[in-house]
């Protein structure tokens, strides 16, 4: 697909990602939340972290949650 562009791009890129609507940004946001709240009860109260480690592994768990969820809905 990076190789593609014009119309088949677009035919490609929509085939693989999920529209952005309101209900499907709510699902994001409520899955963004529950892995942050899982990734913040692992600190430390008191010891220093590295911020943009942490929210890396969270969007690579949303990331990997949410094509798991695509993968079950779409079959893609």
């Amino acid at each position: 697909m990076l190789y593609l562009s014009g119309d088949r791009h677009r035919r490609e890129h929509e085939t693989l990602m999920p529209p952005f609507h309101d209900h499907r940004m709510g699902k994001y946001g409520e899955l963004i939340c529950k892995i942050s709240k899982q990734a913040a009860s692992n600190l430390t109260v008191s010891q220093a972290f590295i911020a943009c480690k942490l929210t890396q592994e969270i969007m690579m768990q949303v990331i990997l949650q949410q094509d798991l969820r695509s993968t079950a809905i779409y079959g893609v």
